[in-house]
């Protein structure tokens, strides 16, 4: 017990200091260290070609939707119709219809049961610098250069292409030797690397094989949820064991879209599974063709790839292979990445966290990446938190003086990697880092300039545990004198940010479980990217390493299908001693769920009518000026059917 007092004070001290305003690096435009940028995208993000032996060639990948509907014979009334028996639930009518059009668009792009392709399928931009370089490339759409596009030239942005299909570290030797032409080329001393989910596991496979002299021909690597250690989507796709999770596939979109209505509230309601009929006709015809992909086994998180070889039997050839990756590359990764960092690289990890796998798998995630594969940390099951008290494993990071906890206490960071270079953002789905403004800072810093963050401890505005603040998140909270995420006796007061650009709130109410705080009338207007503060009541209870919540509760003014909402906040209390961890009873329920009948708060309709008559005006005019925007949106919609 003396023990743990003395970890949680210091752990107090160490956070007030954090909190205290110094200066912190963050991006400057002004900074820029000049190197080119070499960006590694995510799976089938590369257009493909065949090259036949009659010196024709036709394309494999991304040959575009009409022509598969060509090649199927399908017609649009076909397409129509069965859109319609979908509509009223025969799912599998319209995967029926869909899965020949599936099976023409991936047909060139099959395997033999080795892993070699049955076709001589070749990348359509070829690993040099010229073929490579971002101005050259026309007809490409990929969306990962939105960062930097407008801060960097387009001459000095480079795409590396691979076969998504094939082994990472096959890939990594691509990487490499598209990095030593651009160095020929241009005559760079270096350039800085930009991964992306499977790009991740490719620059992380990269790092580690060539770990020695990484630092000779990389400046920084930023690795974006990254697919280090795999994708719980790979053992469902495997298996066949899919569970699509419709409401987490919508909030994924309203978020990578910045969609400021909550739609997928109208899916809590009703009975889900609308998609998994026609997965059940379409999947089969994607995993014949793709199971025999090395990429897809080594995808395979390290703890279970062994039994899925027991289980499935694949070609020697793909269990070679994927043992080979698994035990000198995903087993090693702290090594390996330290030593790339030694070398002197300056590695980042930014991973999602907060979010269910969208394929069914019950595990934290960004929908795509688990939070363990992305950051080798140790996280509890899925809906449980670690029980109060908890100290980090400090297997990796050894210093007890660092708190890796998440607020959420479902994440343990010390086992990452690299826990000291790891930021993980709670509600940041899967390469939708641009949508939040911390993320999106946070990566422009590390990429682009002379001067970034030395480690998750140096700079207050970037903590180790940040909750993402895109426009689909409404709104953004934390205590005023604390590092984001904790809770300490210094605190008077919770600062709430409206992230909405378009869309007015009123706070409605805001409870708070874990600590006996209160917030006393909280009725508050905050029109779109304002904020305010709001006193509470109480005092912060004298005890550490515990989990308080907070929920805010608030109305969308203006016209809305899904106008209440609420959002909770995770706090780690930091004000005293650490209750004795149980390591019996290791995690407890992380309860704090979607609560319709708070959405008003204990006033009620008295809420709105707090508001005032100028507020009430207020959200009469805001109303109609939205309702003005949507009528223009379907306009041009409708428009654009027309041709």
């Amino acid at each position: 017990m003396k023990m743990k007092r003395i970890i949680s004070v210091f752990l107090c001290a160490v956070l007030l200091l954090s909190a205290l305003p110094t200066a912190f690096a963050s991006f400057d435009r002004n900074d820029l260290n000049g190197y080119p940028v070499v960006i590694v995208p995510g799976f089938m993000n590369a257009q493909m070609h065949v090259e036949n032996e009659d010196g024709t060639t036709e394309k494999a990948w991304l040959g575009g939707f009409d022509e598969a509907l060509k090649t199927a014979g399908l017609s649009a009334g076909k397409l129509i119709a069965d859109g319609v028996s979908y509509g009223l639930g025969k799912e599998n009518d319209l995967g029926r219809t869909l899965a020949p059009v599936v099976n023409s668009v991936i047909e060139k792009l099959a395997c033999n049961p080795d892993g070699t392709s049955k076709y001589n399928v070749v990348t359509d931009v070829p690993p040099t610098a010229e073929a490579s370089r971002w101005s050259n490339l026309r007809d490409e759409d990929l969306t990962l250069q939105d960062y930097i596009d407008d801060i960097i030239s387009t001459d000095d942005i480079y795409i590396c292409f691979t076969d998504f299909r094939m082994d990472p570290a096959d890939n990594a030797k691509i990487l490499d030797q598209l990095i030593d032409d651009i160095i020929k080329t241009t005559g760079c001393k270096k350039v800085n690397l930009l991964a992306q989910s499977y790009g991740g596991q490719v620059t992380g496979a990269y790092l580690s094989m060539y770990a020695a002299t990484a630092g000779e021909k990389i400046n920084s690597a930023v690795l974006m949820c990254p697919a280090l250690g795999g994708a719980a989507v790979a053992e469902d796709f495997l298996t066949g064991d899919l569970d699509i999770e419709e409401e987490e596939l919508v909030k994924f979109i309203e978020y990578s879209v910045n969609m400021e209505y909550d739609f997928h509230k109208l899916l809590a309601s009703q009975p889900l599974g609308f998609l998994d009929g026609l997965a059940e006709e379409v999947l089969p015809t994607f995993t014949d063709v793709a199971q025999s992909w090395l990429s897809v086994w080594d995808f395979l998180p390290y703890e279970s790839y062994k039994d899925m070889i027991d289980l499935l039997h694949p070609d020697q050839r793909i269990v070679e292979k994927t043992t080979w990756f698994h035990e000198n590359i995903v087993k090693n990764y702290s090594k390996n990445l330290k030593k790339a960092q030694r070398s002197g690289v300056n590695i980042t990890i930014v991973a999602g966290a907060g979010i269910r796998c969208v394929t069914g798998s019950n595990v934290n995630s960004d929908a795509i990446i688990p939070v363990a594969g992305a950051t080798g940390a140790t996280v509890a099951p899925y809906g449980q938190r670690f029980n109060d008290g908890y100290t980090c494993k400090y297997t990796v990071c050894k210093n007890k003086g660092h708190n890796h906890l998440s607020p959420s206490m479902e994440i343990d960071a010390s086992t990452c990697y690299l826990p000291e270079n790891t930021w993980i953002a709670d509600g940041y789905y899967h390469g939708q880092e641009m949508k939040d403004s911390a993320t999106k800072d946070l990566v422009l810093t590390q990429l682009l300039t002379n001067h970034p963050i030395k480690d998750v401890h140096s700079d207050p505005a970037h903590p180790q545990f940040h909750a993402a603040d895109g426009r689909a998140s409404k709104v953004f909270a934390a205590f005023d004198n604390s590092v984001e995420g904790y809770l300490g006796s210094g605190d008077t007061a919770l600062v709430v940010r409206n992230c909405t650009h378009e869309s007015a709130i009123f706070i409605t109410d805001i409870t708070v479980r874990g600590a006996d705080i209160s917030f006393l009338a909280p009725f508050k207007y905050i029109p779109e990217d304002g904020s305010a503060s709001f006193a509470f009541a109480g005092e912060v209870p004298a005890q550490s390493l515990t989990r308080a919540a907070v929920t805010v509760s608030y109305i969308v003014i203006g016209l809305t299908p899904t106008p209440l909402a609420q959002r909770t906040f995770d706090f780690t209390l930091m004000n005293g001693d650490a209750p004795e961890y149980d390591a019996e009873n290791p995690y407890a329920p992380a309860d704090f769920e979607w609560d319709i009948d708070g959405m008003l708060g204990d006033a009620g309709a008295s809420a709105v009518a707090g508001l005032g008559m100028t507020g009430q005006v207020a959200v009469v005019i805001a109303s109609v000026l939205r309702m003005i925007e949507i009528v223009k949106t379907l306009i041009a919609v409708f428009r654009s059917f027309g041709g």
